[in-house]
């Protein structure tokens, strides 16, 4: 990502100027302030998709205390899933909207002054037949507008979201795994890339006491992009799946073996598959027992609550105390 061509578009006064030359010329200072990366990553705005841009990009590569980085992940995660690309229908739409709009005022008046100053004329014949013709001028300048805003915002946003994954993956935010493989099919091959590269920094990172630790949707996305070109890509998905991949996952993982593009990923595949296959049972497992302890409390729940031949409940006997009741003597 081009962040110097960036900061060259900055005022000279931008504090978050200051901190991206600072790391690329290696002359930050450590205790400097990082709310005004927070600060713009805040910001919302169209006109401010640079700083928003070179704020994602320099959040991962300052000093952050816990709280911080937790911060700083929550924004960056919010950022990613951020989608504002319009089709092309949209941006048409928009702009006929904007043409129609626009000359909507200026027909009301111009047909309202015809009507007043000539005779026999109807004002319902008029203002159609204005807004129609008018509207129609003004969209030939405002569609093609339309689309070419629309395509630049989408670009911004693109870069915007791709330094949003390249920093959760410097920053190896585990949360961060299912959206990022979400992204692996998104539309933008910027986002595609910095998406792959995260996972690339993060899957390593995995343990087994992960597991469980991770939300089944997020594996489940994991899982979805098994079918990704990326071979090497793949081989790391493999790996996390073998420490965190539920029984859910088995199918994707068992396609592999028999798809997989070369011998060592088959095979790879087939050792996670047996693993995936043991965790599936013991889920299962698992599910029975607990059913079976629900089953059980309701039977003796109900054994508990017997019902004498007359209708009325059994009047319960408990200890007082430590000592029975006189009429158990």
């Amino acid at each position: 990502m081009e962040i110097g061509s960036l900061l060259t578009q900055f005022r000279g006064t931008s504090p978050v100027r200051s901190i991206a030359e600072g790391l690329l010329v290696n002359t930050y200072q450590p205790d400097s302030s990082t709310m005004p990366l927070f600060s713009a990553l805040a910001n919302n705005s169209a006109n401010h998709w640079r700083e928003q841009v070179v704020a994602a990009w320099a959040l991962a590569r300052v000093p952050l205390d816990a709280q911080e980085r937790d911060a700083a992940a929550g924004m960056l995660m919010e950022t990613l899933e951020r989608d504002e690309d319009q089709t092309l229908w949209e941006r048409f739409l928009r702009g006929l909207l904007w043409g129609y709009g626009t000359m909507l005022p200026l027909c009301v008046i111009w047909s309202l002054l015809i009507c007043r100053s000539g005779e026999n004329i109807d004002w319902a014949d008029v203002f159609p037949q204005m807004l129609f013709l008018m509207g129609s001028l003004a969209s030939i300048l405002t569609i093609p507008m339309c689309v070419v805003y629309g395509r630049l915002n989408s670009g911004h946003n693109d870069m915007l979201r791709a330094a949003s994954a390249e920093s959760l993956g410097r920053l190896h935010v585990i949360e961060s795994i299912g959206p990022l493989a979400e992204k692996l099919f998104d539309q933008s091959t910027t986002v595609r890339e910095a998406s792959a590269f995260a996972l690339m920094q993060i899957l390593p990172k995995l343990e087994e006491s992960d597991y469980g630790a991770i939300d089944q949707q997020s594996v489940a996305h994991l899982a979805e992009a098994l079918i990704h070109p990326n071979t090497l890509l793949v081989f790391k998905i493999l790996e996390a799946l073998n420490k965190v991949g539920t029984g859910s996952t088995l199918p994707a993982v068992e396609r592999l073996t028999r798809e997989g593009k070369t011998k060592q990923l088959q095979e790879t595949a087939k050792q996670v598959a047996a693993v995936l296959e043991e965790r599936r049972r013991r889920e299962r497992e698992s599910r029975h027992l607990m059913r079976a302890a629900a089953g059980s409390e309701a039977q003796a729940d109900g054994l508990m609550r017997a019902v004498h031949a007359d209708g009325q409940s059994e009047p319960s006997q408990s200890l007082v105390n430590g000592a029975c009741p006189n009429e158990w003597l």
